[in-house]
């Protein structure tokens, strides 16, 4: 089912060591299923770019096959992440038992 690991970018506009942490996080618990980055360079690059500070997805320009999300954080910010993170890697995981394939290769 996945021919590549998923491409995602974490933003935070006034503290970017919360993107930073949130793309470790990523890579810590799910390096086998995407690729993330905490800067936003290139437009084509990220399949979902997440905003960390609570800003409208929709109120930035992404590339047509790019999906935006916003996750608030609170003062528990990083197990926030954690949860978060842990949730999307879980439903990469149920969408390739479902026809029985594995994590891409790196």
């Amino acid at each position: 089912m996945y021919k590549r690991r998923a491409h995602i970018v974490f933003l935070h506009e006034q503290y970017p060591e919360t993107a930073k942490r949130a793309v470790a996080l990523a890579e810590q618990s799910g390096g086998k299923w995407l690729e993330a980055r905490h800067e936003h360079l290139d437009r084509d690059w990220p399949d979902l770019l997440i905003l960390l500070d609570g800003r409208d997805p929709d109120k930035l320009e992404l590339a047509s096959h790019t999906r935006g999300k916003s996750w608030p954080l609170g003062p528990d910010w990083e197990a926030e992440l954690q949860q978060r993170i842990g949730g999307m890697i879980g439903g990469f995981r149920l969408l390739a038992r479902l026809d029985d394939s594995s994590a891409p290769n790196p």
